[in-house]
């Protein structure tokens, strides 16, 4: 009934925590590992997954549509090796995946740590209907290339500990903003590289970014309001207060009522 696709390198400290949740959720577990050097692969293969090899090539949307593609259950699941399933009554789950009438794309319940214990939860489309092929596209913050696809939410919920260290978010920020400067000009990749440059404090970087995102022509409402936030943020930071004040022009005349706009 289900698969779960994962890419990994280097996991060997999480993935048998996420393996050992998918028991009795998943009939299939797909293991993409993109060049592991400790026993992420061996792990994996102990556990009776199907192991694939695959030579990164700097793009997380290219290594999860080759999971995708050995996914043979109706229903694929999405995960990490840093995440497990949990409070999900597997059961439960199988059963409404039998279901007539559902759309191709199910939503899960995504539990994020942070660190200090801090904690959000968000919904992401992490199940997929197998035969509809849908794929990832962008090299980083990867996402399913649906245009107005209709969702429903599923009982699964997802924890996600990638994050709760802060050298663990730095490390991955620093990898993020490598990969979005490599990638063609696009709002996508001009987004990805203020946000990583945010988050790694480095304000002249972000404010570009961010202002060359909003000189473009074809950047959505979302996108544009996004940059516009970023950009004022980098620009407190940084001290640079005619920035802050084109910015904050920016955010309100997207949305004058959003809460950074005040």
């Amino acid at each position: 009934m289900l698969s779960a696709c994962l890419i990994v390198k280097n996991e060997e400290a999480t993935l048998p925590r996420c393996l050992d949740a998918l028991r009795g959720l998943a009939d299939q577990v797909v293991v993409v590992d993109t060049g592991s050097t400790d026993n992420t692969r061996a792990i994996a293969a102990a556990s009776g997954a199907d192991v694939f090899d695959y030579a990164w090539q700097e793009s997380f949307a290219d290594a999860r549509n080759v999971a995708l593609s050995h996914a043979r259950e109706p229903w694929t699941l999405v995960i990490d090796a840093d995440e497990t399933v949990e409070d999900t009554d597997c059961a439960d789950t199988r059963a409404r995946l039998e279901a007539d009438g559902l759309p191709d794309v199910l939503l899960v319940r995504l539990r994020l740590e942070y660190p200090g214990s801090r904690e959000t939860t968000m919904l992401a489309p992490r199940i997929l209907r197998t035969a509809a092929g849908i794929r990832y596209v962008h090299a980083i913050h990867e996402q399913l290339e649906v245009e107005d696809q209709q969702a429903l939410l599923s009982n699964v919920v997802l924890r996600h500990s990638g994050y709760a260290l802060p050298e663990d978010i730095e490390r991955k920020e620093r990898r993020n903003l490598r990969i979005a400067e490599q990638m063609p000009p696009s709002p996508h990749a001009l987004h990805s590289v203020a946000r990583a440059a945010l988050s790694l404090k480095e304000w002249p970087k972000a404010s570009d970014a961010a202002q060359a995102l909003l000189a473009r022509t074809d950047v959505s409402p979302v996108l544009r309001r996004e940059g516009a936030v970023l950009g004022a943020l980098a620009a407190i930071q940084g001290r640079d207060t005619a920035g802050l004040g084109r910015f904050i022009e920016q955010v309100v005349a997207v949305d004058s009522n959003h809460p950074d706009a005040s």
